[in-house]
């Protein structure tokens, strides 16, 4: 029987060429160039999800907080409230506030333009605590007194906006 040979079956002995490796090393490139924003999305979604329960959280604690004291509070010891209120991602703040609004809004100020900030908002209604969900909202980092203090007077002009 006759040996065949051929310049393909001489050459794949040879290795890889530099044109096949620039060629495999262009098109990883391009899967991460795909894959690693989507990537990073995911991990900012993470980060809000993150920040999200525990804003529900504290609006369950203060809720209970108010059944026990009839007040609300800014104090998170009196919470309960473990994690870390300054990370590097997010600033946790309550504002109480038991004469006007009779309520209070726990505010996840992102500190990285990438993430979301969140506010939560317990307050009275026909005499009862209401818990709202947890809503997106326009804060940035460092924190403004004065976009706080919007928040608030939106929140108490309209609290059925955030609930």
């Amino acid at each position: 029987m006759k040996k065949i040979t051929t310049k393909w079956l001489k050459r794949q002995n040879d290795g890889f060429t530099l044109i096949e490796l620039l060629v495999v090393i262009m098109i990883i490139g391009i899967l991460v160039g795909i894959a690693l924003p989507s990537f990073l999305s995911q991990v900012g979604k993470a980060k809000g999800v993150d920040a999200i329960v525990k804003l529900d959280n504290l609006g369950k604690s203060q809720y209970s907080y108010y059944g026990e004291n009839t007040e609300f509070t800014r104090d998170f010891n009196a919470l309960n409230f473990t994690a870390a209120t300054d990370n590097e991602n997010y600033h946790y703040e309550i504002l109480a506030d038991n004469s006007s609004f009779n309520g209070a809004i726990h505010a996840a100020i992102a500190k990285n333009r990438r993430l979301k900030s969140y506010v939560n908002v317990v307050y009275l209604k026909d005499g009862q605590p209401l818990m709202c969900k947890t809503v997106e909202v326009a804060l940035s980092w460092p924190i403004n007194l004065f976009e706080l203090l919007q928040i608030l007077n939106d929140v108490k002009s309209n609290p059925d906006k955030y609930c």
